[in-house]
């Protein structure tokens, strides 16, 4: 995304122009480019969020209340910066980050939407003053040819994840499979077999040939999720 200063005579840019749409948000101008594509603009997987988008966006009006509305602002405030989606450990960080500079109203969507496809249920209260859970230790990840191919995944839960508490693990292959939520777990599980990833149009498939990541986080009761653990990685040669 680029952002735009405008000089007279020109004081407003909006729409689309070729592969390039021209939008605002508070105040300022900025571009972004179309998607080349979409192969499966349908898939369950999509039509899932963008039914949880569509339902938080309303609930956000006619369910919340002002204090709850108010409440989401101050923690919008509060959220770190994107940085967090730096490279880490030789990798760009898997998990995308809430980012800053968000109103309470996409606050409360992106967080909700995180949830929704962990898995977990939703909150309407801003989990102000809780303090986010620590990322899971001891994360590795072993191969066992198969067939099918399988990645075992394993971690130790940290100390502070309270009783209740989820356990997320994100995978890519780049190349291959696009970031995603391969699975969600209870505390205590600490392990998961990794045989199958969506690929193009959510379809599940069967692992194959490549490097792939992993990262695991944690999720409270409150909807709070920890920071990343470590990048583990395998490359599937064979």
């Amino acid at each position: 995304m680029a952002k735009i200063r405008l000089i007279a005579p020109v004081s407003d840019i909006r729409g689309q122009l070729g592969n390039v749409v021209y939008s605002v948000w508070r105040g300022t101008h900025y571009t972004r480019n179309m998607a080349a594509g979409v192969s499966n603009p349908n898939s369950l997987f999509q039509e899932r969020i963008r039914g949880a988008l569509t339902l938080l966006s309303k609930l956000w009006l006619s369910t919340l209340t002002d204090d709850q509305r108010a409440a989401w602002e101050e923690y919008a405030q509060g959220l770190g910066s994107a940085a967090k989606m730096d490279r880490q450990d030789g990798y760009k960080n898997l998990m995308p980050s809430l980012g800053k500079n968000l109103s309470g109203k996409n606050a409360y969507i992106a967080l909700n939407a995180q949830l929704a496809r962990s898995d977990i249920a939703r909150i309407d209260d801003a989990p102000l003053g809780i303090n986010a859970p620590s990322a899971p230790k001891d994360t590795s990840v072993a191969y066992v040819v198969g067939p099918p191919k399988k990645l075992t995944v394993t971690w130790s839960d940290p100390a502070d994840l309270e009783a209740g508490g989820k356990v997320s693990v994100w995978g890519e292959s780049p190349g291959v499979f696009h970031r995603q939520i391969v699975a969600t777990v209870d505390k205590g599980i600490q392990t998961m077999d990794v045989m199958t990833m969506r690929g193009a149009g959510g379809v599940s498939m069967d692992l194959v040939i490549g490097l792939y990541r992993f990262q695991i986080v944690t999720w409270d009761t409150h909807g709070q999720r920890s920071p990343g653990g470590n990048i583990v990685s395998y490359n599937i040669a064979s």
